[in-house]
């Protein structure tokens, strides 16, 4: 099912890491992607270890959704999503999660992208005015438009 999603990665330029019975999968669907060794498994000099590449920043992002419960399977990927939040590494583990991440990709030109504030979705009008501050300091900014009235911070 995620097999289309991952060939939009691969022909969007993503260099994909798989192990081992994932790595196989992927390869006879015609997937370009390439192999990396599962935590605990033996060790195969030609082949570079998960851990290893997470922890050298090789790695951007983790897709883990577990796809058996045998201890083996559940302690390699609880290594690997561990080793994640360990170095700040975004991390899904739902294939829906994934799925949509990979359309949003699909969607939107990253390299065109406006980053904007939260305000500025959820309240129509909604400006910041970058005040003027003495050099070296951080700028303020302030609402200069807030048709609705809303509170600035919004807590659910």
């Amino acid at each position: 099912a995620f097999v289309s999603y991952m060939k939009s990665l691969a022909k969007m330029g993503y260099k994909l890491y798989c192990t081992e019975n994932t790595f196989k999968f992927y390869e006879e669907e015609g997937v370009e992607v390439t192999r990396i060794g599962k935590p605990g498994a033996e060790k195969d000099t030609e082949i570079p270890e998960a851990l290893d590449f997470i922890r050298n920043g090789k790695i951007d992002l983790i897709i883990n959704v577990p796809g058996s419960f045998s201890s083996d399977q559940i302690t390699a990927g609880y290594q690997m999503r561990r080793s994640a939040v360990d170095f700040g590494l975004p991390l899904l583990t739902n294939v829906q999660l994934a799925v949509a991440l990979v359309q949003a990709i699909e969607r939107v030109d990253l390299d065109n992208m406006v980053v904007r504030s939260w305000n500025e979705y959820v309240n129509p009008g909604y400006r910041q005015e970058v005040l003027t501050t003495k050099p070296g300091t951080t700028p303020l900014h302030r609402p200069i438009e807030n048709p609705t009235n809303l509170p600035e911070a919004i807590s659910w």
